[in-house]
């Protein structure tokens, strides 16, 4: 691997050796304070990772707290495909994907022009509490990411307390303030299945982009995929994202999710949603969902849940649309005025549905 990790002289990434190496060199800094990778490295070729098993970058089962990927990555336009991740957890606390973390709270990582093609996650909890997965990363604190897809699948087995499991990353932030970064144009087409549940009061966080905990905005992003939420468990399963009190922007968007399998005595299913204290506008929603459970109103459609204006700021949602027969519910959980419309199948396919949303340079039907 040739360069020097500086901004003018990257590090250049090849082939699968050089990705390895990268692992290396990336893990020799997390081991010391302030457990951080700063560099700037660039993919230069196509990467098929066929027959090999990968460790995610900053694990933190490997002996010491999980290092956080600070630095720049540019995928050029390249990808890695078939990237396997094969892991039964050892700790507490593990996270999973391209990255274990990305960025801190006070400092953020960029990744921008990759595609991650045919992921194939395996992860056995082994009975340990708490896991985070995603296709890029376990958990984003801080982060700037462009261009960014992923495909494939993530399959989670056995008994846990709680798991966060998503196409996209698992978490991002934690009770963070502050504008932690964004995604632009940034996908998962993933199918996420989680299976081995024991515990009723597991709580299981499933989507596929992400579960939000700050202000990190989406611009001009979108779901695919499937989630199977295994039958068991406290289950909150979203097309798109839980978004909670990110104080953010969401726009120009869209979920095309089929969502099966939930524990409706103890969890629920939302096509998208919840996004409290965030501005949405022009979003499309058409995720396939199971049947409601009419004694606790388990499936919902869309939920905006903009939050108190008066004590988080002005939040609307503006020209946003769902299908309704897909979602085999008309269910809408929104404040007062401010709501989504559900359209039929039809309705949803045709363009003059969509009388504010851009057909020349954003969206196509």
């Amino acid at each position: 691997m040739t360069g020097s990790g500086a901004e003018l002289d990257p590090y250049v990434i090849s082939t699968w050796d050089d990705l390895i190496e990268a692992q290396v060199m990336m893990e020799a800094d997390f081991e010391t304070y302030p457990w951080t990778n700063t560099d700037w490295w660039i993919l230069a070729a196509d990467i098929d990772a066929s027959g090999h098993d990968f460790t995610p970058i900053g694990s933190w089962w490997d002996g010491h707290e999980s290092g956080s990927f600070c630095g720049h990555f540019d995928g050029q336009g390249h990808k890695i495909s078939h990237l396997t991740v094969n892991r039964t957890c050892a700790d507490e606390y593990e996270y999973f994907g391209l990255f274990a973390y990305i960025g801190d709270w006070a400092e953020p990582g960029y990744v921008k022009r990759l595609l991650l093609e045919d992921i194939a996650f395996n992860i056995i909890t082994d009975g340990w509490g708490w896991s985070d997965t995603g296709g890029l990363c376990g958990w984003i604190g801080a982060g700037v990411f462009e261009d960014v897809g992923i495909t494939g699948r993530i399959r989670v087995t056995g008994p846990a307390d709680c798991l966060h499991v998503c196409g996209f990353a698992g978490q991002i932030g934690w009770n963070s303030g502050g504008n932690l970064g964004g995604l632009t144009r940034c996908w998962a087409d993933v199918d996420i299945v989680v299976e081995g549940i024991t515990d009723p009061d597991a709580y299981i966080a499933l989507a596929g982009m992400s579960q939000w905990y700050c202000q990190m905005d989406a611009i001009e992003c979108f779901t695919k995929g499937s989630i199977d939420a295994g039958g068991v468990g406290y289950t909150a399963a979203y097309g798109f994202a839980e978004m909670n009190c990110p104080r953010g922007e969401l726009r120009d968007s869209y979920a095309q999710v089929d969502i099966s399998n939930i524990d409706f005595e103890n969890g629920w299913a939302e096509g998208f949603g919840p996004c409290l204290y965030t501005s949405l506008d022009r979003c499309y929603v058409a995720c396939r969902l199971p049947p409601n459970n009419p004694a606790w109103d388990t499936v919902c459609g869309f939920n905006g849940g903009c939050g108190d204006y008066e004590e988080e700021g002005d939040y609307h949602i503006l020209a946003c649309f769902w299908d309704a027969e897909l979602a085999g519910t008309d269910r809408v959980d929104d404040e007062p005025g401010e709501t989504a419309v559900p359209k039929t199948t039809a309705e949803m396919k045709n363009q003059a549905t969509f009388a504010l949303w851009d057909f020349v340079s954003t969206w196509d039907i």
